[in-house]
């Protein structure tokens, strides 16, 4: 079944997770946004490489994230 979404509307975290289909979107300030297929090999190599560096930062400000090596739905509160 094909979703029916105005990508002008604001949407909120609890609307995305109803969202039910094969297309990969996001939201960015309550705003659909489309994304790209799956990764490609060279981005998830360039993906790896940064986890290693990144980790050791968050850790290095008193756990200020976990991160991970891996695609899923995730929200960041700024």
């Amino acid at each position: 079944m094909e979703l029916s979404l105005d990508i002008n509307k604001r949407y909120s975290y609890a609307d995305y997770y109803t969202w039910w289909d094969d297309k990969r979107r996001e939201l960015v300030n309550g705003f659909i946004k489309m994304m790209s297929p799956a990764a490609v090999p060279q981005h998830q190599e360039v993906s790896g490489n940064l986890k290693v560096p990144v980790h050791i930062f968050s850790g290095m400000k008193i756990n200020l994230a976990d991160v991970f090596n891996s695609t899923f739905g995730s929200y960041i509160k700024c």
